[in-house]
């Protein structure tokens, strides 16, 4: 799965890929999933120019 984040102009911010879904009968995948919110709230906050999206991969 790839996911853009964009700011409030519509401009990328950054991008994840290869993010695996979320399943929520695995416990292990909801602290997964708070630190996948966390590092894009970081990078959102941290690149505001929006002229750079860096790449984050994420393996599970």
């Amino acid at each position: 799965m790839k996911l853009l984040l964009v700011n409030d102009m519509g401009h990328p911010v950054a991008c994840f890929e290869d993010l695996e879904r979320y399943d929520a009968r695995r416990p292990g995948d909801v602290f997964a999933l708070l630190d996948l919110l966390e590092t894009l709230l970081a990078t959102a906050k941290g690149n505001q120019g929006g002229d750079k999206v860096p790449q984050i991969t994420r393996e599970s």
